[in-house]
This record gives structure tokens, sequence and C-alpha cells, in this order.
């Protein structure tokens, strides 16, 4: 049952407006900014999961070394260089996670830090 419902999501991703393939596209677009500052990125989320979203990319920033952290002015700036927009920041219904709403062309952008 789990293989079945996993191949109905993958045929159903070609319905969804936002590609995994595009989500892919915006992490190594992003990833190469923040290797500059000693971090990574990672994909999660509907576009992971079930090869697109309606909604959004959902993207993990996690420093390469965690004892090297670099203040989240930082991690702005270079989410900005990207050319991600910040709409908003909230940590609000995360556990121990702050999310950061962004834009891209059009397309709404969430990063996870730490």
């Amino acid at each position: 049952p789990v293989q079945t419902a996993r191949l109905t999501n993958l045929m159903e991703a070609q319905y969804f407006k936002i590609k995994i393939a595009t989500a892919i596209d915006l992490c190594r677009l992003v990833g190469p900014f923040l290797k500059e500052i000693g971090y990574h990125c990672g994909l999660t989320g509907g576009c992971l999961y079930n090869g697109g979203s309606n909604k959004d990319v959902d993207i993990l920033i996690y420093p390469h070394d965690p004892t090297k952290l670099v203040p989240d002015g930082a991690i702005q700036e270079t989410l900005a260089l990207a050319g991600f927009a910040l709409r908003y920041e909230t940590d609000t219904n995360y556990v121990n996670r702050q999310v950061w709403l962004c834009g891209y062309n059009g397309i709404r952008v969430d990063f996870f830090l730490r």
C-alpha cells in the first residue's frame, strides 16, 4: 500500500504549480552563496516528498560546522545576494526553529534555520 500511494503522488506531481525540478534549481542557486559563509542547504517539504507543491518550497539552512555560526544578518544578506526577497520572519508554531518566508520570481520559499 505504501508503494502504491507513493506512485500516485509521483503521478500527480505533474499537476503541481511548483515542480520538484524548480525546487532543486532554487537549492542549486542558493547553495554556492551559502557555501561562501560556511553554510549548506537541503530541500524538504512537499516538493521533496510529493514531487511538487502548490504553496511553497521548503529549504533547510544549516552550518557546515555547528561551532562556527554566523549572525542571522549575514544569512539574510546572503539570501538577498542570491535574489531572495525576505517577506517576513517567524518562529511561531515551530519548535526551536526560525523560519524566513521569502520570495523568488513569484515563488514562496520558506527557509528553515538551524
